[in-house]
């Protein structure tokens, strides 16, 4: 008793000892990237740039070794807990694997990715947490795979006969043509600290020994598995399976005042379904149910008894459209619909506000608060039901437009001005970014601001459009308005967009255009003459 009672107090000086150091590590090395940051910026010389940029990314990494210091200490404390968002799993896998291609380019490594999913399909995961786990996983693959070998990271759905081909989970795998692992080291390569003594490796690995560590703590909080294949001289693959929410005990924090009926709705919201989802708020229990059992025979309905629960169920949930009554508890319509048309997560939705009141008082006070719609009570559900069409139509005719269209208006495709606001910047940072090659979605989600989560359910929202395809996109419309002018080479636009090569340029444009970059230019011919 007395022996393990000193290995607790042991262990407890290690994490304090790593805890305070790392706090102290990260003073001075934020003296040394931000100024260094600056100064990248101020230098004209490209040679000298290069070199104090070899330098920043050292200190990022040895910043990042830091940062995963305290992350173990959290993991290892039980101070780690998961913050579960709907993510886009296609782009979100994607991007995580874009991060790397400089850097297996600069090793001569082929990196490809294979997502089985539509680019609308949602999962719930801590999404820090996970880009965590990737970061660690292809890290290493690049660290333990000789020049020319190949990096793949494979995603899809986890479909069993017992649940009639709904999926129960993703599985996905990176799996690497290093040098692989030997046998004696398997069991142990998710164990803290370990270091293999197997000579190849021990030139190679100059890491901590908790990256993996971290990695499994990560996947074992989302109630997930993580295993390694691998075999000496021809390399290994890590596979690791996320559960679905609604195949598991629920992972998103309870509601402290209301758990059992959060957890039901939860549940509710994460079976899947192809139907538009609508939030109805009401406070009379017999009209909350009287319009869901009438709305949820065209739509997926959700409920909720009140402005602030409707308020944190749709920044969780994302609905497509809400409804709501004006006079509730609590938080009334008016408050509901303001804090819903002003808050970035939520802005975007159309909201219908209802009332008993019939006056111009009323109706005024509705549009104030920004509601897309103002309906009096008693009133006829075709009404409701024909409104409801028209927001949800009017979201995709903007949709389209933004496909459609060369030029893009960001008053014509958003219906707040925080969204008009953002869709300015958007189009302004690529813009401005038109010809950097390097120029992707992390760095526009940076300069944005916006976490990267919330920015791809922005984009979803307003485009319709992952980031990635609407930076694409852009950069196409704009190829085509440099086509018309016949001043330039295919090449030479290809460039002038941002594409590293004209063969990717053209394949992405006749996609887009139905025609090559040719055909365009002499379809085109003549008319900006």
């Amino acid at each position: 008793m007395l022996k393990r009672q000193k290995e607790q107090h042991l262990d407890e000086l290690k994490f304090r000892f790593f805890t305070n150091i790392s706090h102290e590590f990260r003073t001075p090395l934020a003296l040394i990237i931000t100024p260094l940051e600056l100064l990248i910026r101020k230098t004209e010389a490209h040679n000298l740039k290069n070199e104090l940029e070899k330098i920043l990314d050292n200190a990022k990494d040895l910043l990042r070794l830091v940062n995963q210091l305290l992350d173990f200490r959290r993991l290892e404390q039980k101070g780690e807990h998961l913050k579960l968002s709907a993510v886009p799993i296609k782009s979100f896998i994607e991007e995580n694997v874009e991060h790397f291609d400089e850097l297996s380019k600069e090793h001569h490594i082929t990196l490809a990715c294979e997502c089985q999913f539509a680019n609308e399909d949602l999962f719930y995961l801590d999404a820090e947490k996970m880009t965590r786990v990737f970061n660690n996983l292809l890290s290493n693959a690049i660290k333990f795979t000789p020049n020319g070998g190949i990096i793949t990271v494979q995603a899809g759905w986890i479909e069993t006969a017992s649940t009639n081909g709904r999926p129960t989970g993703i599985r996905i795998s990176v799996s690497d043509t290093g040098i692989g692992i030997p046998p004696q080291d398997l069991e142990h390569i998710f164990t803290r600290f370990y270091q293999s003594d197997n000579t190849q490796s021990t030139q190679l690995n100059t890491g901590s020994g908790i990256g993996l560590h971290l990695t499994k703590g990560y996947i074992d909080l989302h109630k997930g598995t993580i295993k390694v294949e691998s075999t000496p001289g021809k390399g290994s693959s890590f596979i690791l399976t996320l559960p679905s929410h609604d195949e598991q005990e629920p992972l998103v924090r309870q509601s402290e005042n209301t758990p059992e009926k959060h957890n039901n709705i939860e549940n509710e919201f994460t079976q899947k379904t192809d139907k538009t989802t609508i939030w109805v708020t009401e406070d009379n229990v017999q009209f909350l149910h009287f319009m869901k059992n009438w709305l949820q025979q065209d739509f997926h309905v959700l409920t909720a008894a009140d402005g602030q629960e409707g308020l944190n169920m749709a920044r969780e949930y994302d609905p497509d459209l809400i409804i709501s009554d004006v006079m509730m508890p609590n938080m009334d319509g008016y408050a509901f619909c303001r804090a819903i048309k002003t808050d970035m997560k939520c802005s975007h939705i159309p909201f219908i506000l209802l009332t008993a009141k019939k006056s111009s008082e009323s109706r005024s006070e509705a549009y104030d608060a920004g509601a897309d719609s103002f309906i009096a009570k008693p009133f006829d559900v075709d009404v409701l039901s024909s409104r409801i069409r028209q927001l949800l139509e009017q979201r995709e005719k903007r949709r389209d437009s933004i496909r459609r269209k060369i030029d893009i208006d960001p008053k014509e495709i958003t219906i707040t001005p925080i969204d008009e606001e953002l869709m300015q910047k958007v189009l302004s940072y690529i813009e401005k970014n038109m010809s950097n090659t390097e120029y992707n979605v992390k760095a526009l989600s940076a300069d944005m601001g916006i976490e990267r989560s919330l920015f791809y359910r922005k984009m979803q929202a307003i485009a319709g459009q992952t980031p990635s395809d609407f930076m694409r996109s852009i950069r196409l419309k704009r190829a085509a308005q440099l086509l018309k002018g016949n001043r330039y080479s295919v090449q030479e636009i290809s460039w002038m967009v941002g594409f590293n090569t004209p063969r990717y340029f053209s394949s992405y444009f006749k996609e887009m255009f139905g025609m090559t970059p040719s055909q365009y230019a002499q379809q085109t011919k003549g008319e900006n003459e």
